[in-house]
């Protein structure tokens, strides 16, 4: 028996098998194409080509600048200040050997005549016994020629008893009469000796009078505070009726007409700096100094082996101020070689690279950098010099460092 279906039944069952085969052709179609991304645009850098070249060597130091003569003046001796220069304040300029201040002169003066009426008694108690060495050896004198009298009369004596011309009791007196002149002789050397020792005590004596009267004046003299050398005065630290005791501090005398500045540099810079070579030295106060080199310390020192430069400055103007900051730039002639400048390399992870330009010029490479110890140029630009790394005839990028990477395209503006 055969089963009709409906028409709308049928239509509906060809629109879902119509539907299941259109759903699984576009379920299974390929994916369309896609566009490709454009290439990236070459990265616009200026270039140079690197090549062998002299640039001024000028090496730069920092150093205080002072005065080559200056000191505090201290008492010498104990006294009260009596009298101090009339415009004794910082600033004023004193001459060579000009009174600065003076202690209370009355107990030096008393020192120096009680030292000199001791020194003017020796004296006269060593003239004194200078007349008595000059008695005695008169009476010495006489008194040996009195003895060779009685000597030849006692041997004259002996003869004549011997001949039976002259009697025993003549000869006993003339034993008698060389016997008393050997004493007197003998006593008169003795009185000679005690003279002359007592001359000698006296001798003593006058020196040492004569040293007290010298030490007394020059207490004397030291009581006067006076200028070694010209200059400026600086702090002062006295004022009229202070009591004061030797070594105490009175005020800064300072001569800036000379200044020194002590400038540490590296001891490789150092090498090219001898005695007597100009220096450029800039104060914030005065500009521009001229200065010399006078020394270059022989010993290197530690940590960060310096060396250090003495430079001589003239300041006969008082332009600058002891004490003023200073910066010295030495000019040590020019270096060859190949160099570059701060911003035309890259420093990553500390390794510096330069990027240099491939042969056709449309790409570049890194290379690993080895540098020196900068320079610097007056205008202040830095050259720190290749030790490897680069070649002579080189062509590097020198800005837009921060968009190139190994092969990465670049567009060469000059």
């Amino acid at each position: 028996m055969s089963s009709r279906h409906s028409p709308a039944l049928s239509f509906f069952l060809m629109v879902l098998v119509l539907s299941l085969c259109l759903g699984g052709i576009y379920i299974t179609r390929p994916d369309p194409p896609r566009p490709m991304a454009p290439a990236p645009a070459p990265a616009p850098v200026s270039t140079r080509v690197m090549e062998l070249k002299a640039v001024p060597n000028l090496i730069r130091g920092w150093g205080d600048l002072h005065a080559v003569r200056e000191l505090s003046l201290v008492c010498e001796q104990a006294g009260m200040v009596a009298w101090l220069h009339p415009r004794l304040e910082s600033g004023l300029q004193v001459a060579a050997g000009e009174e600065l201040l003076r202690l209370d002169p009355i107990p030096f003066e008393l020192a120096k005549a009680r030292a000199r009426a001791t020194n003017d008694a020796a004296v006269a108690s060593q003239a004194a016994l200078k007349s008595r060495v000059l008695g005695a050896r008169r009476a010495l004198h006489t008194a040996s020629e009195q003895e060779s009298i009685a000597q030849r009369e006692l041997t004259r004596m002996r003869q004549l008893e011997e001949q039976g011309d002259a009697s025993i009791s003549l000869l006993d007196q003339a034993r008698q009469a060389m016997i008393a002149a050997t004493g007197v002789r003998e006593s008169a050397e003795y009185g000679l000796a005690e003279a002359e020792n007592s001359l000698r005590a006296s001798t003593a004596s006058v020196a040492e009078s004569a040293a007290g009267l010298a030490i007394a004046n020059d207490a004397l003299r030291r009581s006067v505070v006076r200028a070694p050398f010209a200059g400026e005065v600086g702090s002062v630290t006295v004022a009229l009726g202070t009591w004061l005791i030797p070594g105490t501090p009175t005020l800064r005398l300072i001569d800036r007409t000379s200044l020194e500045a002590k400038i540490l540099l590296s001891a490789e810079d150092c090498t090219a700096i001898k005695p007597g070579q100009g220096v450029s030295l800039e104060t914030a106060l005065s500009g521009f100094l001229h200065g010399e080199v006078i020394g270059v310390d022989p010993e290197i020192r530690m940590p960060n082996r310096s060396r250090m430069v003495v430079v001589r400055v003239d300041n006969s103007g008082l332009v600058v101020p002891a004490g003023a900051h200073a910066a010295a730039i030495v000019d040590a002639g020019t270096k060859s070689g190949l160099w570059l400048r701060p911003s035309e390399y890259t420093v990553t992870d500390g390794d510096l690279r330069v990027w240099v330009l491939n042969s056709t010029e449309d790409a570049v490479s890194a290379r690993l950098l080895k540098l020196g110890r900068p320079i610097f140029e007056a205008s202040g630009q830095t050259w720190l010099p290749v030790l490897s790394g680069l070649e002579a005839g080189d062509k590097i990028a020198i800005d837009n460092l921060g968009a190139l990477s190994d092969g990465v395209g670049v567009s060469a503006l000059n």
